[in-house]
């Protein structure tokens, strides 16, 4: 059975890395290794999370399927983290 992230634990340390990954604080290799002993998800799913991310914060469009729930997180979190601009560009 698939990964299927809606629970808010998971999202928020998925959310978490993926903006260290998105300043270049730490590789994706790196990110994936930290978090593949804190959620179920896959190596896979974790590295298309953080490509998800990073589209949002420069506008892009991404066509990979994720949650409802996890959306509407990276969402708000991108509002209440970096503010309007980076909302309305995500």
């Amino acid at each position: 059975m698939a990964f299927v992230l809606n629970q808010e634990n998971d999202m928020k340390v998925i959310y978490e890395t993926a903006k260290k990954v998105y300043a270049h604080e730490m590789t994706t290799a790196e990110a994936v290794d930290q978090l593949l002993n804190k959620t179920d998800a896959s190596e896979a799913s974790l590295k298309m999370y953080f490509n998800i991310y990073a589209c949002m914060r420069k506008g892009k469009t991404y066509k990979m399927g994720t949650s409802e729930q996890f959306t509407q997180y990276l969402l708000e979190r991108i509002l209440q983290d970096a503010g309007v601009r980076a909302f309305e560009l995500a």
